[in-house]
Formats: structure tokens, sequence, C-alpha cells
């Protein structure tokens, strides 16, 4: 006996099967779960190296380039994406899934070890992360400006970053590329032995022209004042 043969002659059979089989889809589809934004973890490792004054060509060929051909040779890589800025270079390794994440940052800082002595002096330390998908910035705001860079920067420091952090539900705002306002004091080396000052006492002068400290409270019968010690250099 077929199933066609069972539909004719009990109906009443097959009615119950697909009420069953019904009943069973309604409740496996309400215990179903699901995710918008499901949680998963791509190896990823950024690299980011700061070279104060530097502007993006200098940055690609003395930094970006040979960073990016140590990485290229890092094993379980997938692809590098490589971001030259004004001050700073940025690499970010994207790993294939199942890298063991550590091993990879481990392997990843030892060729940048053996490359170190072919890098500009002038640079830091390359400095670098693991990334979770989640901590990955959600807006990200190009900005241009006819100003001078580093009255930009400071502009957009001061003035447009305050306004945003306020916003509700903004965690944490990073500033990348621009250029960060700076004084460079050169000092007479021959002056400096003519009085007979180290290089260190010559600093250390700078550093307490420039302090502005609390020094106390002063307090009489009907009021309280602050006591600030100002001495910011303003020229």
């Amino acid at each position: 006996m077929n199933i066609t043969e069972i539909s004719i002659k009990r109906p009443s059979l097959i009615i119950v099967l697909f009420s069953i089989f019904t009943l069973l889809g309604i409740i496996g589809y309400k215990s179903l779960s699901y995710e918008l934004m499901p949680d998963f973890n791509q190896p990823v490792v950024v690299i980011k190296t700061l070279y104060p004054g530097a502007e993006p060509n200098e940055v690609e060929t003395s930094v970006s380039r040979k960073l990016e051909d140590a990485l290229s040779n890092l094993e379980g890589v997938d692809y590098l994406v490589t971001k030259s800025l004004p001050n700073a270079s940025i690499i970010i390794a994207n790993l294939k899934y199942g890298t063991d994440l550590d091993k990879s940052m481990q392997d990843a800082q030892r060729y940048i070890d053996n490359i170190k002595k072919d890098l500009p002096d002038d640079i830091q330390s390359p400095m670098m992360s693991k990334v979770s998908p989640n901590d990955l910035p959600i807006i990200s705001i190009s900005a241009t400006s006819e100003l001078p860079p580093a009255e930009f920067y400071q502009k957009m420091k001061d003035e447009f970053l305050p306004k945003i952090q306020q916003i509700k539900g903004v965690a944490e705002i990073t500033i990348l590329g621009g250029e960060e306002r700076e004084i460079q004091v050169k000092i007479n080396q021959d002056k400096l032995k003519l009085y007979k000052i180290s290089m260190i006492q010559a600093v250390e002068a700078i550093k307490r022209a420039g302090l502005d400290l609390p020094a106390g409270k002063v307090e009489t019968k009907n009021e309280r004042n602050s006591v600030r010690l100002t001495g910011n250099l303003q020229t």
C-alpha cells in the first residue's frame, strides 16, 4: 500500500500526522535562538608605529613597506591592510581562522625586532594589539581643512571631540593623523660648555619654567580661596 492509497483510505491518519508535524514546527520555531550580531572572534593583529613629524609618503617608504615585507612571512596571514598616515603607520594583519593568535603575535614581534635596525631612529617602538570585532569603531569620521595642520589638530581636539564625547552611547574616540603642536628648543652646545651646564640641567630648567601647580588654600572668616602657582610658558 503506497502513500496515495493510505491518504485516500485513511484520511484521518494523514490529518493527525500533518497536525503533529505542524505543532513540532511551531514549537521548534519559537525555541529557535538567533542573534542579529553574532559574537565571533576573527584573529586580527594591529601594529601601530608612531613616526613624529613624518609625512605619509615618508611613513610609507621608511616604515610601512618594511614592516609589511617582514609580516608577509608570518604564518597564518590571510591578508594585510596598510595605512600610512601623517606621523603614524598602521598595519592590520588578518589571520586565517584557527590560527593561534598569541603565537602569531610572538612571531610578529620577533620579525619586527629583526628589522628594527633598518627602521628610522626617530620612530617610537611599534605597538601591537589584538582586535575583537566587537571593539571595532562603529563610526569613522574624516575631516579636512585649509587651516595649518597643527592648528586644525588642536581645534579638533579642543572643540569637536568634547561635543562628540557628550553624545549618548559614545564609549571612546581615537584621533588618527593630524599634526600636534610641538615646540623645539635648540641648545647652543658651546654656551653649555662655557657656563658648565649639562643638557639634563637645561631640560629640567625648561620643565620648572612651565609649571602650573596648586599651592594650597587661603581661608578667612568670610571666604576660602584656592591658590595656584601659575607658571605656564606663554611664548
